[in-house]
């Protein structure tokens, strides 16, 4: 995950992860647009454990709420990647979704998330969140591809 700037630093992460797929389809791929799709349509049982991980963390004085708090976070879109970050208390979460031409035509999608702890609740956290991190992302990112093509 870099900033189309010159002088971009790569983000330093305590996790990163990267999953990728690649679509034939005539279809405009927009980052930005399929980003807000990732967070703003997602299936019910992410939303039951999205509810579930909101009434958990909230004691902690976590941020809590609906995918509309990541449609805002967007901090960066380009024409091939959209970057979405979410600084809270206990770690930064970052996502880019990046649309990449090949040359035989087809197009790479892939999401990478970054994940930088601020300290030991941010560490316990994504250690309970990390398994469902990953299917959730790899099945997003399957709902991209059979939306596009």
């Amino acid at each position: 995950m870099y900033s189309d700037a010159d002088s971009a630093e790569p983000i330093r992460a305590d996790y990163s992860d990267s999953y990728s797929l690649d679509v034939n389809s005539d279809a405009e791929l927009r980052p930005g647009k399929l980003l807000e799709s990732v967070f703003s349509d997602t299936p019910r049982w992410v939303n039951g454990l999205m509810k579930i991980r909101n009434a958990l963390v909230a004691p902690f004085g976590l941020k809590t709420g609906e995918s509309r708090v990541f449609r805002k976070a967007i901090v960066e879109e380009s024409e091939r990647e959209a970057v979405l970050s979410n600084d809270d208390k206990h770690l930064i979460f970052t996502v880019s979704l990046s649309v990449l031409p090949r040359p035989d035509g087809v197009r790479r999608i892939s999401i990478s998330t970054a994940v930088q702890y601020h300290n030991r609740l941010g560490r316990i956290y994504f250690a309970l969140i990390r398994p469902f991190h990953r299917i959730i992302i790899r099945r997003m990112l399957r709902r991209i591809a059979s939306s596009v093509g």
